[in-house]
């Protein structure tokens, strides 16, 4: 059973447009949200976007998980900050700490 994996072979994407070729430029948009960076191809004659890379849908998901993290990251009312001593054990008296 130690034979050959089967090797993927990536299927070229074609645009086609009544047989014509499409001339085509980049835009590079960087999302503030998301902090990712997305290619949009853009037909010349119609400044129509032709594809996005990464789509706009991950883009928005990358965004809404930033968001996430920045809400879960954040301190919450009522909540104490982090003490220096663990708990349970007493902190040392003034007099000593200064030393």
């Amino acid at each position: 059973m130690g034979g050959k994996r089967p090797r993927w072979t990536p299927s070229p994407a074609r645009l086609e447009v009544s047989g014509d070729l499409v001339e085509t430029h980049a835009q590079f948009v960087y999302d503030e949200d998301s902090r990712l960076l997305q290619v949009k191809i853009i037909d010349n004659a119609t400044e129509r976007v032709v594809r996005e890379i990464p789509p706009n849908a991950l883009v928005e998901l990358a965004a809404s998980l930033r968001a996430y993290q920045a809400v879960a990251r954040s301190p919450r009312p009522g909540r104490l900050p982090a003490s220096p001593t663990p708990p349970g054990i007493p902190a040392p008296p003034k007099d000593m700490a200064n030393e």
